[in-house]
């Protein structure tokens, strides 16, 4: 399945050769961007960044908790419980509130439409009117937009027809349904017992103008944009910036414990848990595996899980003082566009032991180690290579936090305007 595309000069960022964000651009040539995000992705950090440059027009999301809907809820919310802790995170940072454009009917429509028909049907349901009301609203003055994968639909084409230059952020593999179906398929035991993965085709049916009609590509790692290669995309319009890191982990005081091995996540097949639980085996009497992370009962209590510690789902400060006190964190994910709990880990000082599907910023015998996916194997003898090596250990933690301070958001933002320059002139 394939693609005509239109070429352009190649912008690939090479992990090792990221510059400061501090480097100077002329504020003359500073794009405005629009940016669509559904959702929290990142805590709003990339429209954040774009505010810090000067250079974010609005921002284009779906449900936040500072209007519509979401201010009612906030106002009628307990202050503790599961509906504050939503409210919290979907509450966009001071910085860019007089730009946020949220569309709380759209969402609420969608949610609607979930109940009865299912997952996927809501999803389309939300995505077409927001499309309707995102053109109703228009450009907001933007000379650039900036959309995460799935959420520009038909506004891409509208925009592109007014002359905006458009980047798209593919922030998971094309093929990512794809791959987790095919393994659901051989581990049906581990498998979630109503699947919501869309196919191929429909996927990349859903991205057509994402696909066509962007400028360039944003890929956070290089696993994502071969990806992409794969399905007719130009080399010549990717560009790899892996995402930021969360400078909070950086500072975290750190007091590892032999042998305590972390994985962070959901407890899912696409994850790799299955693989995570047959190390554990291999593993045992050695190391320990704790999982921190939403779990189904299904997992949970699979027998090959017996050798996991499932901690569930954890909130800020528990999650720190399990980073603190880990000696290893591993994740055998199957697919992923770049993996943001590898990064909170280097930036712990955790060596990571993960395979290439995580888009992991992990440099392979430096501050972790590269696994083969579906291999536990590999993922135990890793564990244990390093566990057994303090001297070794204690070198990786030292470069994994030096690795974690080069990414940041406003790092990132920067590599995307200067691409976005060098394209108009």
């Amino acid at each position: 399945m394939c693609f005509s595309y239109r070429t352009g000069p190649v912008w690939r960022v090479e992990l090792d050769m990221m510059e400061s964000a501090s480097a100077s651009l002329d504020v003359a040539d500073f794009p405005r961007f629009l940016v669509i995000q559904n959702g929290a992705r990142h805590n709003y950090a990339i429209p954040a960044a774009f505010q810090r440059a000067g250079a974010l027009s609005a921002l284009y999301t779906d449900f936040v908790a500072t209007q519509g809907l979401g201010s009612v809820l906030s106002r009628m919310a307990p202050a503790n419980g599961r509906l504050a802790e939503v409210l919290e995170r979907r509450t966009p940072p001071a910085e860019i509130a007089g730009k946020v454009f949220c569309d709380s009917p759209s969402f609420l429509a969608g949610r609607a439409v979930s109940a009865p028909f299912g997952i996927r049907a809501g999803f389309f349901c939300q995505m077409l009117l927001s499309q309707q009301r995102m053109a109703f609203r228009g450009a907001q003055n933007a000379t650039h937009l900036y959309t995460m994968f799935g959420e520009g639909g038909s506004f891409i084409a509208k925009a592109k027809d007014k002359g905006l230059q458009v980047v798209g952020d593919v922030f998971i593999p094309l093929s990512a349904d794809q791959i987790v179906s095919d393994e659901e398929a051989h581990n049906p035991d581990w498998a979630d017992k109503e699947p919501k993965q869309t196919t191929l085709a429909q996927t990349i049916q859903a991205n057509q103008n994402l696909l066509n009609l962007s400028d360039f590509l944003i890929c956070p790692s290089e696993f994502v944009r071969d990806d992409l290669l794969k399905y007719g995309v130009d080399l010549r319009r990717t560009l790899v910036v892996p995402y930021a890191v969360g400078a909070k982990w950086l500072d975290l005081e750190v007091e590892p414990q032999p042998g305590r091995v972390l994985f962070a996540g959901t407890a899912s097949l696409r994850k790799g848990i299955h693989h995570l639980a047959a190390a554990a085996t291999l593993l045992k009497g050695q190391c320990k595996i704790r999982v921190a992370g939403a779990v189904s009962e299904r997992v949970r209590n699979h027998p090959e899980a017996r050798d996991l510690a499932f901690l569930g789902h954890l909130g800020p400060f528990r999650m720190a003082e399990e980073f603190a006190r880990a000696d290893v964190f591993a994740f055998p994910s199957l697919v992923e566009g770049s993996a943001g709990v590898t990064g909170e880990a280097l930036g712990a000082g955790l060596p990571v032991v993960a395979t290439r599907a995580a888009g992991s910023i992990v440099r392979d015998g430096v501050d972790g180690l590269i696994i083969p996916e579906r291999h536990p194997e590999a993922l135990a003898q890793a564990i244990m290579s390093i566990v057994l090596d303090r001297d070794r250990r204690e070198a990786m933690s030292q470069a994994a936090r030096q690795r974690a301070q080069v990414f940041t958001w406003d790092g990132f933002v920067h590599r995307v305007i200067q691409a976005t320059i060098k394209i108009t002139k």
